[in-house]
C-alpha cells in the first residue's frame, strides 16, 4: 500500500470519528426519548421540537458560518467549532429542565451542523475522485458505528447513572478527536484566493447561493431529509408505546441496526463508484419503502421480528443519504466547497428539523400512552422519497457531463 492510501485511510478515519462525535450528540436524543417524555412529562409535539431544534439551529447557524468557511483554514475550522460543540454538549448534561435542554440542543446543533458541512469539504480536497464515493461512504458509516457502539453505550450509561451522564461521556470522546485532529489533519489553503474583505465575502456566498448548478444537490437533499426524519425521530417511542419493546431492549434495536448498516454504508458507497450514484439511489430507495411500510403498521409483535424490520428500515433509509452525498461532492468547484457544503448541510439540517416538528404535529399520543398517525407519517414518508427521483437524476446528468477533478 503507497504511502499516500495509508494518509487517505488515516485521515478518513479521523474524519470519520469527527462525524462519529456529533452524530452520536443527535442520534442519541431518539432512544432517549421515552426517558425524556417520562421525566419533563412532555407530548409527543413537544418531543419533536426537542429534536428538531439541533437541526433547527444548525441551519441558519451554518449558513452564517458557510459566508466565511471557504477563508480560513479548513484544518483551524474544523477545531474552532469542535471546541464549541464540546462545550455545548457539556452543557446538555448539565441541564436540569426541558427549557434548559432545548437550549443545550439548540448550540449543538449550531457547531454540529457546521462541523457535518466542513467534514464533507475536507473530504473533497484530500480524496481524490476515483475514491471519493468509498471515502463518503466510510465517513457516513459513522451513523452506524453511533448506533452499534454508542447508543447501546449511551443507553447502558443512562440507565445505570442518568441521561446526563451520556452526553457528558460523548463531551469526554470528542476530546480525543480534537487532538487527532489537531496532530494527524494537514492544513488546507488551497482553496484561498481572493483576500478577505466584507464585498468579496459577499459576493462568494451569493454566487454560489444563486448558481444554478447547484441548486439539484440543494433540492435533492431538502427531499431526502424531510423524507428520512418524518419517521426517525419516533422510532423509540413507537417501538415503546405500540410494538411492546421494552426501554432497555432499544439497545438491541441500535444494536443490530447500526452493525449491518455499517457494512451496506461501506457496500453502498463502493457500489456508488463502481455501478454509478444514480442506479444505486434507485436500488436503495425503492427498497427503503419495504421496511417503512412494514414498521409504521406493526402491533404487538416480537423483539425478533422488530429488530429485522428496523435493521432493513435503517440500512435503506439511512444508506440513500450516500449517493446523495456522493453525487453532491462532485457538484462544486473546489474554490466553492466550503461555502456549497454549508449551504448543503444548513438545508439537510433545516429539512429534518422541519420533518421532525411536521411528524410530531401529526403524531398524538392516546390514552394507554400508544402513539397515533405514526402510519400516515410512513405515507408522508413514501410520497417524499419517490419526489427525490426528479433531483437526483438531474443531478446526476449534470456532474457527469463535467470533467473529473
Amino acid at each position: 500500500m503507497s504511502s499516500d492510501l495509508k494518509r487517505e485511510r488515516l485521515y478518513v478515519f479521523i474524519l470519520a470519528a469527527l462525524q462519529f462525535c456529533h452524530i452520536l450528540d443527535f442520534v442519541i436524543m431518539m432512544p432517549l426519548g421515552p426517558m425524556f417524555m417520562r421525566e419533563f412529562d412532555i407530548t409527543p409535539a413537544q418531543f419533536g421540537i426537542l429534536v428538531s431544534s439541533y437541526n433547527l439551529s444548525g441551519a441558519p447557524f451554518t449558513l452564517l458560518v458557510g459566508f466565511v468557511a471557504d477563508r480560513f483554514d479548513r484544518k483551524s475550522f474544523i477545531l474552532a467549532n469542535l471546541l464549541g460543540f464540546i462545550l455545548a454538549t457539556v452543557y446538555c448534561g448539565l441541564s436540569s429542565t426541558f427549557e434548559q435542554l432545548v437550549i443545550a440542543r439548540i448550540l449543538a446543533g449550531a457547531f454540529g451542523g457546521t462541523l457535518n458541512a466542513a467534514i464533507f469539504a475536507v473530504i473533497a480536497d484530500l480524496i481524490p475522485e476515483i475514491r471519493r464515493g468509498q471515502a463518503t461512504g466510510t465517513v457516513m458509516s459513522s451513523f452506524s458505528v453511533a448506533s452499534v457502539l454508542g447508543v447501546p453505550l449511551g443507553l447502558t450509561i443512562a440507565t445505570a447513572y442518568n441521561w446526563h451522564h451520556t452526553f457528558l461521556f460523548i463531551a469526554a470522546v470528542t476530546v480525543v478527536i480534537w487532538f487527532a485532529v489537531l496532530v494527524y489533519i494537514p492544513k488546507m489553503r488551497g482553496h484561498l484566493g481572493e483576500p478577505f474583505n466584507l464585498k468579496n465575502l459577499y459576493k462568494h456566498y451569493t454566487s454560489v447561493a444563486m448558481n444554478p448548478n447547484y441548486r439539484m444537490s440543494f433540492l435533492f437533499i431538502i427531499c431526502i431529509g424531510f423524507a428520512s426524519f418524518l419517521l426517525i425521530p419516533f422510532i423509540s417511542p413507537f417501538a415503546v408505546s405500540n410494538i411492546g419493546v421494552s426501554e432497555k431492549d432499544l439497545r438491541l434495536i441500535y444494536l443490530f441496526g447500526g452493525a449491518f448498516t455499517f457494512f451496506s454504508a461501506r457496500y453502498i458507497g463502493k457500489l456508488c463508484d463502481q455501478w454509478g450514484s444514480l442506479k444505486t439511489f434507485y436500488l436503495v430507495a425503492l427498497l427503503s419503502l419495504i421496511p417503512i411500510s412494514i414498521y409504521t403498521h406493526l402491533e404487538n409483535t416480537s423483539l425478533a421480528v422488530t429488530i429485522i424490520v428496523t435493521t432493513f428500515f435503517m440500512m435503506t433509509v439511512s444508506g440513500r443519504f450516500v449517493p446523495c452525498v456522493t453525487m453532491a461532492t462532485h457538484n462544486p468547484s473546489p474554490k466553492d466547497r466550503g461555502v456549497f457544503m454549508s449551504f448543503f448541510n444548513a438545508l439537510r439540517a433545516l429539512s429534518t428539523a422541519s420533518a421532525a416538528y411536521v411528524a410530531g404535529l401529526i403524531v398524538s399520543e392516546g390514552s394507554m400512552g400508544e402513539l397515533i398517525g405514526y402510519e400516515k407519517v410512513g405515507y408522508f414518508s413514501i410520497v417524499m422519497a419517490l419526489l427525490c427521483f426528479y433531483p437526483a437524476t438531474r443531478l446526476y446528468k449534470q456532474i457527469t457531463l463535467k470533467p473529473v477533478s
